[in-house]
């Protein structure tokens, strides 16, 4: 009994409010008074020491009866009764002596009632505390201690300013020390057995937020001296806390219950400014566990402490609770998911919130703050495979911990200013992340090596730092993933429908074959398949495509691009001063290429699934990173990157994604748009044969569309059209980019007129049943096979060639010189020549019909009118020559026969009709007059012939191997392939040097056989 009667300091402070406890225990047989406060009732036979009690609950804890009292006129001291009063109130006791007006306990304390006469008031404090206690159970002595305390409190207020003079003041300060020194003596097992390390009568207190934050601060500070018993008494709050969050799933309305009581606990903060809670729960012996097997990714998130508390998840691979209660019924529609989402999203944006609340809370405190950081980065490296393609989802964290984990960081970064930030902490060896093995933006591994060598060991970290990096390593772990998988998820379910589709469609030829068992059981395979991947996809629609959640991917972004700006230009990050420097520094070098990868598969998924939300949260920030990365492609060392940032500029557009008007609007007025975007999209069509990807050769076509569909709505802004025309005058540049579009135009023509008239001929045999029959099954399946992949290249490559056309169509209105330029007009000519041969020569055209024309695209009116409108842009003597050297297409008939069918079948006006044929009559006449010449000029001498061609020279140059070429022809390979054709050294324009003295000789040459003729 005498550790019970010891007083201790005034501890913690008062709060204005509390959620007072209130107990009710069964009392004696005999008579008692009414309880105040919803007093705890013990009857207690200390012969036998038997307890018998009950609890129950009294509402009138929240509205204690008034006493009357008497004080003196002189001042506010208080008699012994009422003092005695008060602490028969606060203690739930009777004692004797104390006014006979007050309400008596309801508490039988026969032990301390004996002794109370003899006593000072605060020693009886301490016997009756010690009486109580000594024969319950710890649940029930804690919940007497809180509802003493919680009396103490309200006995305070209704003693107003009498309870702040001696003695009562003195008494009313010792009583609460001993009721927070008597439950901290049960809460250590002083008074019964050895504790429980597991659980502790406190949680379903703290948890049901009836534990008052003032006694637990009064707690906290008592023991916090002795980390010993610190230890002893909140360590089984915590493992109660961790067992019952491991419980919980997201469908529970009391989930958050255990993580709620954690972050009040880990709100505890002494004077000191320490928070005791915080540093013992990083000590924990779940902590950080060591890796046991390979799935240690799975591992942290099951064994670690911190690890169950991040793991609410509506993803059904790691809580199928979500899908059974809300995707249950069949089909899945729009309105389930709504109703889904408006259910689930603010609770787990409640439950990332309060997530960051502990998070923050451990890290504020520096003797916690380096074990945590240890936590977040142990469990983004073991998850590190995550990102990869392939990667066995059974060794690794689910999806719904990553995004919690994210939301966690994303919110601890929200405030991070960027200069607080090092860019040299990738290098450091304390840097947290590690990026090793990672591919960078334009370095080589040895140059990484070498930078990171030349940093300072040991340097120490600030927390922004820290903090900002592992929240990009987080998203490209994390989100990234998940955004990954959604897709191929999408196209999984696109595959198995097609397949039950064509399956069941066919079902009338396989209905009473042998296959038809096995063809049934395949379809009832593929559903079952759509089924459970409808619902996953359903919940990753709740757990994905979250406003909030992209708002704040959204933001962080943003601070990346800032980020990435400050390395470019540290002066002027937000209005860079262009052209930057032709070689980026070395820390932007030094870059991961996945940190914009990422940043542009984040862009254009959110732009597909939530424009509005992009369109809407998008910083000019950003903005300006996104056009200063297009300007400057020769900063990436892999063109496949700008690849992907060409296609976030061309889903913007409104043409392609109609909810994204305002974030197009932004860019298009961007001062760097108008001035620089032109020339370098220009720039990249032309280099992008490359792409570092297995399937570049396709790939380029599909990034040449995407240019071709940004210039073509560039072309009409009057502001954007203007910049293209002074690009067209501006050196090399435009007319590389002309002749890479003949080049893919010429390609995709003949591609797909030949696969057209594929088509056709299969057609035409399907269409004759006799024909068709007399073929065998196996051609037959052959020929159906090849037609099918010719109508998926057709449909592509017409595509693609229709914006490619077009773009020559709307350039040549308002710019004609460079595409009359000698190494480009004759081939330009010969394009354009042998596309009006197939499509107006009579035999040939006939073999482009095909059924349903518009499946593919094709459209032969508009290619026949958009190739007149080319021709009449550029009408010219020059393309007249041009078109004369085209010895291989061109015919004066061609040109007739689509003069009438302008006139006919296009409805041109007579003007239109009149210049094209005058054009063709033209060319013919030059033709003519080549003929001629050329027979004036026999028998040409070798060394006037071109080395590339075979035919006379008229400018010849002399490349460095010591060969000579007309240098329109040289100058035309040099576009397409820059190196010289016989060695294949490198090779540019400048390297050529004109042939003066063979020039010379070859003038001489022809004035001479002139003469011969005369």
């Amino acid at each position: 009994m005498g550790g019970g009667t010891e007083s201790s300091p005034v501890v913690g402070e008062k709060e204005k409010t509390a959620s007072p406890v209130a107990t009710d225990m069964e009392v004696d047989s005999q008579p008692q008074p009414s309880l105040k406060s919803g007093a705890s009732q013990i009857s207690l036979d200390f012969d036998s020491g038997i307890e018998t009690m009950e609890i129950e609950t009294d509402k009138s804890t929240l509205s204690p009866t008034k006493r009357n009292r008497t004080t003196s006129s002189a001042n506010y001291e208080s008699s012994t009764g009422q003092i005695l009063s008060s602490l028969q109130t606060i203690l739930s006791v009777s004692l004797p002596g104390s006014d006979s007006s007050s309400p008596q306990g309801s508490i039988s304390c026969p032990q301390a009632f004996a002794l109370a006469p003899k006593l000072a008031p605060s020693d009886v404090v301490g016997a009756v505390l010690a009486e109580a206690v000594s024969t319950q159970s710890p649940p029930v002595s804690v919940r007497y201690l809180v509802s003493c305390h919680s009396r103490h409190r309200a006995e305070e207020a209704q003693c107003g300013k009498r309870g702040t003079v001696p003695p009562l003041s003195s008494i009313l300060t010792s009583t609460r020390s001993q009721i927070v020194s008597t439950l901290s003596s049960v809460l250590r097992g002083v008074w019964s057995s050895t504790p429980s390390t597991s659980s502790s009568p406190l949680y379903p207190l703290l948890s049901e937020e009836q534990f008052p934050p003032d006694l637990l601060q009064d707690l906290v500070t008592l023991l916090a001296p002795d980390s010993a018993a610190l230890n002893t008494v909140f360590s089984p709050l915590l493992q109660q806390s961790l067992a019952e969050t491991r419980r919980g799933r997201v469908v529970t309305s009391r989930y958050m219950a255990p993580l709620l009581s954690l972050t009040r606990l880990a709100e505890v903060r002494l004077s000191s400014g320490s928070r005791p809670i915080a540093d013992l729960l990083v000590t924990q012996p779940q902590w950080l566990p060591a890796e046991i097997t390979q799935a240690g990714g799975l591992e942290i998130v099951g064994l670690s402490f911190i690890g169950p508390f991040l793991s609410p998840s509506v993803f059904p691979e790691e809580d199928p609770g979500v899908a059974d209660q809300y995707f249950s019924e069949e089909p899945i529609t729009t309105h389930h998911v709504k109703t889904a989402s408006s259910a689930l999203q603010p609770s787990l944006d409640l439950l990332r919130t309060q997530l960051h609340q502990l998070f923050y809370l451990i890290l504020a405190s520096k003797s916690s703050r380096s074990l945590c950081l240890d936590w977040v980065a142990t469990t983004l490296s073991r998850n590190s495979k995550r990102q990869q393609l392939q990667a066995n989802e059974r060794l690794v964290a689910g999806d719904g911990f990553m995004l919690n984990m994210v939301s966690v960081l994303q919110h601890l970064c929200s405030k991070v200013k960027q200069d607080k930030v090092d860019p040299a902490y990738l290098h450091m060896d304390t840097s947290r992340v590690d990026t090793t093995d990672e591919s960078r933006l334009k370095a080589t591994s040895q140059e990484v090596k070498e930078y990171c060598e030349k940093q300072e060991k040991g340097k120490e970290q600030n927390f922004p730092t820290e903090c900002w990096f592992l929240t990009l390593q987080a998203h490209h772990i994390g989100i990234l993933p998940i955004i990954r998988r959604y897709q191929r998820r999408l196209r999984a379910l696109r595959e198995l429908q097609k397949m039950v589709d064509d399956l069941e469609k066919s079902e009338p030829a396989w209905r009473n074959h042998p296959s038809a068992s096995h063809n049934r059981s395949m379809i009832k395979k593929w559903k079952q398949q759509i089924k459970r991947q409808s619902k996953s996809k359903a919940c990753a629609d709740v757990g994905l495509l979250d406003e909030q959640l992209f708002s704040r991917c959204l933001n962080f972004y943003t601070s990346v691009a800032d980020h990435m700006m400050r390395l470019l230009d540290p002066l002027n990050p937000h209005q860079p001063s262009f052209p930057l420097s032709n070689d980026p520094p070395q820390l932007f070098k030094l870059l991961p290429e996945w940190v914009v990868d990422d940043m542009a598969d984040f862009l254009l998924f959110g732009l597909q699934f939530l424009p509005s939300t992009v369109s809407t949260v998008v910083e000019l920030g950003l903005v300006t990173w996104l056009l200063t990365m297009l300007c400057h492609t020769h900063f990436f060392s892999n063109p496949y990157l700008v690849s992907k940032l060409v296609e976030v500029l061309f889903v913007v557009n409104p043409q392609v994604q109609e909810k994204t008007g305002e974030i197009y609007s932004r860019i298009m007025t961007h001062p760097i748009c108008a001035e620089f975007l032109p020339g370098a999209l220009m720039r990249f069509y032309t280099e992008v044969e490359q792409t570092g990807s297995s399937n570049e050769f396709y790939d380029k076509f599909t990034i040449r569309y995407h240019i071709s569909i940004i210039m073509k709505s560039m072309w009409e802004s009057p502001v954007h059209k203007m910049a293209i025309i002074t690009e067209s005058n501006n050196g090399k540049n435009f007319i590389k980019f002309i002749n890479m579009m003949m080049n893919d135009t010429t390609f995709l023509l003949d591609e797909s007129l030949d696969a057209l008239k594929r088509i056709h001929e299969v057609q035409d045999d399907m269409a004759d049943p006799a024909k068709w029959a007399a073929q065998s099954q196996e051609q037959q399946t052959s020929r159906a096979r090849q037609l099918s992949q010719d109508e998926r290249q057709c449909r592509s490559y017409l595509t693609l060639a229709r914006e490619t056309v077009d773009m020559f169509y709307y350039l040549t209105q308002g710019i004609q010189e460079p595409f009359l330029r000698p190494e480009l007009a004759d081939r330009l000519a010969c394009m354009l020549d042998a596309v009006l041969e197939q499509l107006t020569n009579g035999p040939k055209c006939k073999n482009l019909k095909v059924k349903t024309p518009e499946k593919y695209s094709w459209d032969p009116k508009w290619l026949l009118s958009h190739l007149i409108d080319i021709y009449l842009h550029l009408d010219s003597d020059k393309l007249a020559t041009a078109i004369a050297n085209d010895q291989r297409s061109f015919k004066l008939e061609t040109f007739h026969d689509t003069a009438v069918r302008m006139e006919n079948t296009l409805g041109r006006t007579i003007n239109d009709v009149e210049k094209f044929r005058n054009l063709g009559e033209k060319a013919n006449k030059i033709v003519i007059e080549k003929i001629r010449q050329d027979e004036e000029w026999e028998n040409v001498p070798t060394e006037f012939e071109c080395a590339i061609m075979g035919e006379m020279m008229e400018d010849p140059v002399i490349l460095p191997s010591g060969n000579m070429c007309d240098r329109k022809n040289i100058e035309r390979h040099i576009l397409s392939t820059p190196n010289d054709p016989f060695n294949r050294q490198p090779l540019t324009e400048d390297m050529l040097k004109p042939a003066t003295e063979l020039k010379k000789k070859m003038e001489a040459w022809k004035k001479e056989q002139r003469n011969k003729k005369k």
